[in-house]
């Protein structure tokens, strides 16, 4: 029988050691690989990534020049184009169907992102404050621009103060309105539907009282204070006899119907003056 043959690996460890890192490298997603548009990020995530394999050496030495060399090719090109394509969606953003944490979130991404393109460099503490302060409130206004309209009264009340709020003040204030209507909502739904049943009651109450009429040979007074019409939405008549509803009655009616009688004057004709007969003698 002859020996079967076991394949032996001729590669050094230090050989084995570098298809290891290579292949780990190979593992970074793509969505953080650089395409020319995303350096300040890409070298970010590779500096934390290396950082984190204890191999933050690969950005020294010799490999110094290669990463100083992508450095000035791809870190100012397109800072004004990024700048501009996140100022564009700052400004697209709206509030929407967004709670007020959801939209605030979204802005403080897009102001996070700007601020990787934009880097102030600052002679002073006191311009850095200044700075810091002028970039807070643009932000709030920012913020205060997008959101729905309900929020007009708080958004008023922000921009009225002698002192705009800082931007984490001005969406406590917000994030409190919109707890308040949450909270003030639910009864005025009820109470509304406690007046409409009210209101109908007190309507029908109204349409269901007798009235009073006087003998038709003296003057009309009718008791119409408590009458009310459920479909022209006037008083001093019922819906049985509103004319809008069910036109105007004839003349003679017109003390009856209508909910709009009003004095009647009977005209009768006077009486006729008969002639006196006289009796011809019989021939």
């Amino acid at each position: 029988m002859s020996a079967s043959k076991v394949p032996v690996s001729t590669n050094h460890p230090e050989e084995m050691n570098s298809a290891q890192k290579t292949g780990e490298l190979q593992n970074v997603r793509a969505s953080n690989r650089l395409n020319g548009k995303n350096y300040l990020k890409w070298s970010q995530f590779i500096r934390a990534y290396l950082k984190g394999k204890g191999r933050l050496s690969h950005l020294l030495g010799t490999a110094r020049e290669i990463w100083d060399y992508t450095r000035r090719t791809y870190s100012k090109a397109n800072d004004a184009a990024q700048v501009y394509e996140i100022k564009v969606k700052t400004a697209a953003t709206k509030q929407g169907d967004k709670s007020v944490t959801e939209y605030a979130s979204l802005l403080q991404n897009l102001w996070q992102e700007l601020d990787h393109y934009r880097v102030f460099e600052m002679k002073s503490p006191e311009d850095a404050a200044i700075l810091k302060k002028f970039i807070e409130k643009d932000r709030v206004y920012d913020f205060l621009a997008g959101l729905n309209p309900e929020f007009d009264q708080v958004r008023i009340q922000i921009l009225g103060k002698e002192e705009t709020p800082p931007l984490e003040e001005t969406i406590s204030l917000v994030r409190a309105e919109e707890s308040r209507r949450g909270v003030m909502l639910q009864p005025q739904t009820l109470d509304g539907s406690a007046l409409v049943a009210k209101a109908n009651h007190r309507e029908k109450g109204r349409s269901d009282a007798p009235v009073q009429y006087q003998s038709r040979e003296g003057q009309w007074k009718e008791n119409k204070d408590n009458l009310w019409c459920t479909y022209c939405k006037k008083p001093r008549h019922t819906r049985d006899k509103c004319w809008k509803l069910n036109g105007k009655p004839p003349s003679h009616e017109w003390g009856t119907r209508g909910g709009q009688s009003r004095p009647q004057t009977y005209m009768t004709d006077p009486p006729r003056p008969q002639a006196h007969m006289v009796e011809q003698p019989k021939k």
